[in-house]
């Protein structure tokens, strides 16, 4: 049996160019706050950061699966030939039907609170769980359990499940989330409705979800499966589009069809309800993860931010955006001849300049020297990435400088770093000289003494 959705496969190729918007916008937004941050990093440095930084996600979320599976083998009792035969057998069956090689570590545990039944993976090996209490509610209909280890072999052994991690920051988009998650709910299904050798068992499967442990016995599948057919309502449309779950009562109508060959019909959902679920987010508040899809919502919003006002400084740099029609350039202003904003360091003026003698400066100034040069080889840098003339390099106070980074200024017209300095300051009873460094053609410029100052009465 074919296990796919027909909305899957635009659904996942929709959500992938999405993920990929993502994780470049946060790159870009990741290497300009590392360039404010961390000016002198290498690409050697940044290369050694994100594999630190993805060594230590991958710690955490390897030490959580551990964990999981460790408290999984101490409190649950694991299914084998000889440790409760009859579900051992039925998933040994349930593997075989939906081709699945090899067969997944599978256990029973008691919790009233928890799932149905859930699974994970680790290592390439398989996992699942089954509740007791699905289990002993589903004595009187075994082949239903067929339906529940199939569902969770779905969730597992899916072609897709590979990118759930790429595609995580697609979750809490608006629409495209939630529709995506929803339809990975039907393939699930499908799976399951698979697993069963009786294709009846499936609704009954569905029938304890909804029903509970008991009733589910004497619950109408039809008419159960008709409450999905109802009216274009705005607020039923609404929670819908903005669930990562499908109602219930649609599943139930889904797993119908499928054992009729046949089509359900399924009332259309409101137009309004599409307007306002377009502007929803999916955070989920009452499901697993909520922190997690918080802290993703709020990347978003910085990422995309910084490409709008990267690629709108773009266009006015090229002439093809005017700066009035700018929307970042109300927030943060920027200059069409300056990499970075205007509000860079000021430059002081200064005399007409001469080539400096490499035998008229002191140990004071050769350190002087010594950080204007560092300033200016960054500054080099930081054009032959980004192109024009920066203004600044970043956080200039995270360099190791001989003197405060307040004495340096950075040129927007011309590829020069200033410094600023005040009579008497290196030599008592002397003027400063200011100095320049020209670091295109990497030259030390000094300028004349400056004028003594006139006395008043």
């Amino acid at each position: 049996m074919n296990t796919t959705h027909p909305r899957e496969k635009p659904l996942f190729f929709l959500a992938v160019l999405a993920a990929t918007v993502f994780w470049l916008t946060l790159g870009w937004l990741a290497l300009f706050l590392l360039g404010k941050t961390w000016p002198q990093a290498s690409a050697r440095d940044v290369a050694l950061f994100a594999m630190t930084t993805v060594a230590l996600l991958s710690l955490v979320h390897n030490l959580r699966q551990v964990l999981k599976i460790a408290t999984l083998r101490g409190y649950s009792v694991e299914l084998t030939s000889k440790q409760f035969p009859d579900l051992y057998n039925r998933l040994h069956a349930v593997c075989k039907r939906l081709d699945i090689d090899p067969m997944p570590a599978a256990y029973i545990s008691r919790d009233r609170h928890g799932p149905d039944a859930f699974s994970l993976k680790y290592l390439g090996r398989g996992h699942l769980a089954l509740n007791a209490n699905l289990v002993n509610a589903l004595t009187e209909r075994q082949g239903a359990i067929d339906f529940v280890m199939g569902y969770e072999l779905g969730r597992l052994y899916h072609y897709f499940r590979a990118w759930d991690a790429f595609l995580w920051p697609v979750r809490i988009l608006p629409l495209l989330g939630p529709a995506y998650a929803r339809t990975q709910v039907y393939v699930r299904d499908r799976h399951g409705f698979a697993a069963c050798k009786t294709k009846a068992d499936a609704a009954f499967a569905l029938a304890m979800v909804a029903a509970g442990d008991r009733r589910w016995k004497s619950l109408s599948i039809p008419d159960f499966a008709a409450q999905s057919a109802h009216k274009r309502l705005f607020s039923m449309s609404y929670a819908e589009l903005i669930s990562a779950r499908p109602w219930l009562s649609k599943r139930m109508a889904n797993l119908r069809a499928l054992s009729t060959s046949s089509d359900h019909l399924v009332a259309q959902k409101n137009p309004l309800a599409y307007i306002a679920a377009l502007f929803t987010p999916y955070v989920g508040w009452r499901q697993p993860g909520l922190i997690p899809r918080l802290l993703i919502i709020i990347m978003w919003a910085l990422s995309l931010s910084h490409g709008l006002w990267a690629g709108e400084r773009l266009l006015i740099e090229t002439g093809v955006l005017s700066d009035r029609f700018a929307l970042g350039n109300r927030l943060i202003k920027f200059d069409k001849n300056s990499q970075q904003a205007p509000h860079a360091s000021p430059v002081p003026a200064h005399p007409p300049v001469t080539k400096l003698s490499p035998s008229t400066s002191g140990s004071a100034y050769r350190r002087l020297e010594d950080d204007l040069r560092l300033l200016g080889r960054y500054a080099r840098q930081r054009q032959q990435r980004q192109g024009g003339i920066p203004c600044e390099i970043g956080n200039i106070k995270a360099l190791s400088l001989n003197y405060p980074a307040e004495r340096y200024a950075f040129s927007c017209d011309e590829p020069k770093v200033y410094t600023i300095v005040e009579r008497g300051e290196f030599e008592p009873g002397k003027p400063s000289h200011i100095r320049t460094y020209n670091w295109e053609s990497r030259q030390i410029i000094l300028g004349p003494s400056a004028p003594e100052p006139k006395e008043t009465n």
